[in-house]
């Protein structure tokens, strides 16, 4: 598992590093946005 999991990431660094960064911006932009709703109920 280890080493399939090394081999991947080195692999699919980029995409997988896009793939993390686009998810978490939403993530966050949607926690963020509770957030604002919550405070302003």
């Amino acid at each position: 598992m280890s080493v399939y999991m090394k081999v991947s990431e080195v692999t699919k660094v980029n995409k997988v590093n896009k793939v993390k960064s686009s998810f978490m911006f939403r993530c966050e932009r949607t926690a963020h946005a509770r957030l604002y709703e919550s405070v302003r109920c």
